[in-house]
């Protein structure tokens, strides 16, 4: 059994502020008008589910209580310390860490750093489908495999570039999934419908499209330059099933790429 000493607190109940509440019933209900039409269907109807959008901050327990019986899938409050290698690796045991901050009224549209409502609203969704809870669980357990060695940055790009910042190529046209659109409002726009941004295929049956993402680094607080497009979810388990080593050994000598820097193998998704 995986075991990450230190890297959950105990999750008790937790009473929030007025304001937090406050800044969580503006940007859920203004979100979501947002989002129709712009982001996974799935959505929607999850995070209803998930008691998101009933007003104020939902129940940690009720939350907790859901996701299990729906995937098996858990919550818990990371320790102070914790790395993202701690994070990744609890995944494989089905849990995912969330933070207990909310953001201030003056980052409303985009937060400055993660806070509880990009954990709740961005990711907790995904984990009531089987197949992106699955998705998960194999980062986790692939996490597990290069923690330590310079193939784990490989590794957290490529979840980074899709499932906090991804797009996705469905029915023929261009939808928002990854974390960090669900939960900003100006980024999920901007991810669709600015001229500024690449927008790369990544499909995980192309080597050449995985390892552009591997190799691409992101930003933390600003909106990105690139955005990988998801050609087949299914395909990408399968790809996170098998051997990556020939994908970190082939890129641990080429150079890194910078947000925005275009490369000779991209196909570009139009909009």
């Amino acid at each position: 059994m995986l075991t990450t000493p230190g890297t959950a607190t105990a999750n008790v109940a937790l009473a929030h502020s007025a304001e937090a509440n406050q800044v969580w019933d503006i940007l859920s209900h203004k979100i979501l008008p947002i989002q129709r039409g712009r982001f996974d269907a799935r959505f929607e109807t999850n995070v209803k589910r998930l008691g998101m959008t009933d007003g104020g901050i939902p129940c940690f327990e009720e939350i907790n209580r859901t996701l299990s019986e729906a995937t098996g899938w858990q919550i818990y409050r990371p320790a102070d310390g914790a790395t993202t290698e701690d994070v990744l690796m609890t995944f494989a045991q089905k849990k995912f860490p969330v933070l207990s901050t909310m953001r201030p009224m003056d980052q409303i549209d985009r937060a400055e750093a993660p806070d509880l409502f990009h954990d709740y609203w961005g990711h907790l969704w995904m984990f009531l489908d089987p197949g992106l809870a699955a998705t998960y669980e194999e980062f986790g357990w692939k996490s597990m495999r290069v923690v330590g060695t310079p193939s784990f940055k490989f590794l957290s790009r490529l979840y980074t570039n899709m499932l906090e910042f991804g797009l996705q190529l469905k029915g023929g046209r261009v939808e928002g999934i990854g974390a960090a659109l669900a939960s900003a409002p100006e980024e999920l726009k901007y991810a669709l419908e600015s001229s500024k941004p690449l927008r790369v295929r990544l499909d995980p049956t192309q080597k050449t499209d995985v390892m552009r993402a591997m190799r691409t680094k992101y930003h933390f607080s600003e909106l990105q330059e690139t955005y990988f497009v998801v050609t087949d979810w299914q395909a990408l388990r399968a790809l996170l099933k098998s051997d990556l080593e020939p994908y970190y050994d082939e890129i641990a000598d080429l150079p890194r790429l910078k947000p925005g820097e275009p490369y000779e193998t991209d196909v570009i998704i139009p909009i």
